[in-house]
């Protein structure tokens, strides 16, 4: 303010100066515009690290400023839309130059200049990638001292058994989950992700023939072996679905009889002629239920030619499980035609099997009481010739028997069962007449 703005002493005007004071306004900078990259100035420096390198791929460890530039061209080269719209792979340069188009490709605002031809041929000459170079790490001193000496355990295992199959229910879990973590930096280093692989890790571990691409030869064999160490130890290659030592064991072989059945069908599947022999010769076993059904039939055949009968006794639980097996045969047998009961219908080999057995009926225990046909005859005959008129209503079939006799009779004639159906119910009466 004029008003009260004071005037400097000389004297403190002088030391002012002295000091480099600047009597003028200051003027807040404008911040600097950023440096356009342009092609002429940073093309042959690019060409310049080519022929210094062999190679195109410019970290940033290796120049920044050219480093970030080549970043804008790849950035610039999908912006535009040469791959994604006419659906050129982006490593493809050379097919993208020649469907490439200013017609067909609209610049924006936000990415550079557009590529000319002449500029994506120059370059393709130097083998410039569109997309970004991997930038291994260094590992550290510690890591490399670790690695090696897994590797030098894989290599043992290579010297012991032939090959770098290692199953996971091997002696040496650690070496077998460090396998699967070099396929996976391996996968990870390919997808351009960072990885712990070096280029002499990944030569050292090809060197012990290493498949990287894990193939569906190499897993089955895998679980091949694993099947020869189950049947060295259960002399069988029955192994349950649901095996707790080794799920994936219990699965893959419900999956071999799966396809084996496929293959009856006609289906293709990867169950080739030469895998089913492999398994063949570890007696291994296609369908579990004929072999479960034959066993049963071979213990029933060997209890028929003990006793000389079929007629298991139900209080005999030493064969309890073979008298429940014999009643579900005669089910399916009975229910062969109803699909709505019987899931499991009986095959004709079965039938015949248990037909051949002497003694052997389907109708089970007590066969010889009078069947249903019996009955229907009976009960033509009873309509035919008519019943007394003061005979009284039965309440079930055996209404008379006396509960408390020592024997029952079995078989009775047709005389015996009309008497018995015109017979006075005794119990009945003296209930009546008794008087408690």
């Amino acid at each position: 303010n004029s008003s009260t703005s004071h005037k400097l002493p000389d004297e403190q005007l002088q030391a002012l100066s002295d000091l480099g004071f600047s009597w003028e306004r200051h003027v807040p900078r404008t911040r600097a515009q950023p440096r356009r990259r342009t092609w002429e100035d940073y093309f042959p420096k690019l060409l310049e690290y080519y022929n210094r390198y062999g190679h195109s791929n410019v970290t940033s460890k290796d120049d920044k400023d050219l480093y970030r530039w080549t970043v804008s061209l790849r950035k610039n080269f999908r912006c535009q839309g040469i791959v994604r719209n006419m659906g050129f792979p982006p490593s493809n340069s050379s097919a993208a130059i020649s469907a490439y188009s200013h017609d067909t490709v609209s610049n924006s605002n936000n990415v550079g200049p557009l590529l000319s031809q002449q500029q994506l041929q120059a370059l393709d000459g130097i083998d410039f990638s569109w997309t970004k170079p991997v930038q291994r790490r260094k590992s550290k001193p510690r890591n490399d001292e670790r690695w090696s000496q897994m590797y030098n355990r894989l290599v043992e295992y290579r010297r012991v058994h032939g090959d770098c199959h290692v199953p996971n229910n091997h002696g040496d879990p650690k070496l077998f989950y460090w396998l699967q973590n070099q396929r996976k930096q391996y996968r990870q280093l390919v997808r351009g992700g960072r990885s712990t692989l070096t280029q002499g890790r990944i030569e050292a571990l090809e060197d012990l023939g290493i498949h990287w691409g894990k193939s569906h030869d190499i897993r089955w064999k895998e679980r091949l072996q694993e099947l020869e160490a189950f049947h060295s130890i259960y002399g069988h290659a029955e192994v349950p679905q649901k095996y707790d030592e080794n799920p994936q064991l219990g699965f893959w072989v419900m999956n071999q009889r799966t396809f084996e059945r496929m293959n009856k069908m006609g289906l293709p599947t990867a169950l080739r002629t030469s895998r089913v022999e492999q398994l063949e010769d570890l007696d291994f076993i296609w369908n579990m239920d004929d072999k479960r059904w034959w066993a049963m039939f071979d213990s029933l055949k060997e209890y028929q030619e003990e006793n000389g009968h079929l007629n298991i006794d139900p209080t005999d639980f030493s064969y309890d499980s073979l008298r429940q097996w014999l009643n579900a045969q005669r089910h399916f047998y009975r229910t062969r035609g109803i699909q709505e009961v019987n899931h499991r219908p009986m095959k004709p080999e079965r039938i015949a099997a248990l037909e051949s057995l002497p003694g052997f009926s389907w109708r089970g225990r007590g066969s010889d009481i009078p069947s249903r046909d019996d009955w229907s005859k009976l009960l033509g005959a009873i309509r035919e010739k008519g019943i007394s008129p003061d005979a009284k209503a039965k309440q079930h079939w055996f209404d008379g028997v006396d509960r408390f006799q020592t024997e029952v009779k079995s078989v009775w004639t047709d005389e015996e069962l009309l008497a018995l159906w015109n017979e006075e119910n005794d119990d009945n009466a003296d209930d009546d007449d008794d008087d408690y």
